[in-house]
């Protein structure tokens, strides 16, 4: 493994425990000529080290990996530029066979535990019909991103019906008024920099135009990704029986059943889960996230 840290303004003392925890036990640390030497100073006295210059070569790919051997870690520490580099370094490093991964090592001055984020927030809006698999790729990017030091979290449709929306039931009204209040949970969580991954049916075109524009107007990236697959397969899934019991009438006005859902019609990314693998699915859902995180703020990068 070759984790690489963005060791901030070079103070040991504002490290957070995982990066200071990753340095004490490398087998190789490898940083750029700049890092302090008080930084230095945490590496295990036992670690081999390696100064690297920062112009020429985008990982230190020819000095750390030549050296690394099976069950062994090495770290690189990132000076500066780690917004933009980390996340370049960690694919390179993945294409070329070794597991990796960027870790926002920095904390906040004067907030004990509290780490920096070195990646812009962004809203990851999934839509589509129960059974789709909303939950079962929000949850696998979120673990992806925390593996690649990104602040991640899930505001998931089904769980908020069981608090914040437990007083709603299923009419237009009713979902017009959850997907208000996960919208405006997601932007509340967004403006604390974190990538947030809303997981909700979310039928109505109007709701989720409306979601983006709230967004937008906060200067916060937003992506609508359609998770396609058909009713008679989503049907064919129903972990939840809940398209049984809406066929036997138990249930009303259930997406798909008796009430519409309305597909996007530009989403940002568009997953067709009944024939794509899980995997298939989760690098392009994992590509579209860490381009909205890491990339220069641009005009118009948000998604309607």
């Amino acid at each position: 493994m070759l984790s690489y840290i963005d060791v901030g303004a070079g103070d040991p003392d504002l490290l957070s425990v995982k990066a200071h925890r990753l340095i004490s036990i490398a087998d190789i640390v490898a940083y750029d000529t700049g890092v302090s030497p008080a930084i230095l100073a945490v590496a295990n006295p036992a670690a081999g080290r390696m100064g690297i210059e920062r112009t020429g070569a985008a990982f230190p790919s020819a000095g750390v990996l030549a050296q690394l051997r099976p069950g062994q870690t090495a770290v690189y520490l990132l000076e500066t530029d780690a917004v933009r580099r980390g996340p370049a370094a960690v694919a390179s490093t993945i294409r070329a066979g070794h597991s990796s991964e960027f870790v926002p090592g920095a904390m906040l001055p004067g907030v004990q535990g509290a780490i920096r984020p070195v990646h812009r927030p962004a809203i990851l809006f999934l839509t589509g019909l129960s059974g789709a698999g909303k939950s079962t790729l929000a949850s696998g990017l979120e673990e992806r991103l925390v593996k690649r030091g990104v602040l991640a979290t899930v505001v998931d449709g089904d769980i908020l019906r069981t608090g914040l929306s437990s007083n709603l039931g299923y009419t237009s009204e009713d979902r017009q008024e959850n997907i208000r209040r996960a919208s405006e949970l997601a932007l509340h969580l967004a403006a604390v920099g974190a990538v947030v991954i809303v997981a909700l049916i979310s039928p109505f075109r109007a709701d989720r135009a409306a979601a983006a524009e709230r967004a937008r107007a906060r200067g916060i990236s937003f992506a609508e990704v359609f998770i396609n697959a058909p009713l008679a397969v989503c049907e064919l899934r129903d972990p939840k029986k809940l398209y049984q019991r809406a066929r036997a009438g138990q249930i009303k006005y259930f997406t798909g059943i008796d009430s519409p859902y309305e597909e996007p019609l530009a989403p940002t990314l568009e997953l067709h889960t009944d024939r794509e693998t899980v995997d298939e699915s989760m690098n392009k859902l994992t590509a579209l996230a860490l381009g909205l995180c890491f990339a220069p703020p641009a005009a118009g990068n948000n998604a309607a």
